[in-house]
């Protein structure tokens, strides 16, 4: 256990940055940050519509996530977790050039769907919320017929 603390914390005086899941090995500052970036999931409690993740990692400097939705929504009846669709970015930390640590929050973004609600729609709604936010990120939309590509970029602009 001695071993351990000690490795952690020659870890956090080399420069180490750190990502939600633990994952030390990627993540030294001189290797770059591209790695670095938060996790993307998403699922649908919609008996229609559906959401797939294609890139499941929005990174520091790098490739952005990338999350495809189709079909037309049945929509939300009641109070309940039925006809929505959800988002999550997960929490990470990562070592600036300047040697400064970011932390960069969590978000858990859900859609109320309107029945007849078609995925494009679904997808310009995630980016105009998205968009819309102060966190780090910004989303573009591409859709095609009855299937749309919502691209989640991180940008600290």
């Amino acid at each position: 256990m001695k071993r351990i603390l000690i490795a952690i914390a020659m870890l956090g005086m080399t420069g180490a940055a750190f990502a939600g899941d633990g994952n030390f090995a990627s993540c030294f500052y001189g290797s770059g940050n591209r790695s670095m970036g938060a996790d993307l999931t998403a699922a649908s409690y919609d008996r229609t519509q559906g959401i797939a993740v294609s890139a499941g990692k929005v990174a520091v400097g790098g490739a952005p996530g990338r999350v495809e939705i189709t079909g037309v929504a049945t929509g939300r009846s009641g109070g309940d977790i039925d006809g929505t669709i959800n988002l999550w970015l997960s929490i990470f930390r990562f070592k600036r050039p300047d040697g400064t640590v970011n932390h960069v929050a969590g978000w858990n973004i859900m859609l109320a769907l309107k029945p007849g609600q078609t995925a494009a729609e679904t997808a310009n709604a995630f980016a105009s919320y998205i968009n819309a936010g102060t966190r780090p990120y910004r989303a573009a939309v591409a859709a095609d017929g009855l299937s749309a590509m919502l691209v989640i970029t991180y940008s600290e602009k």
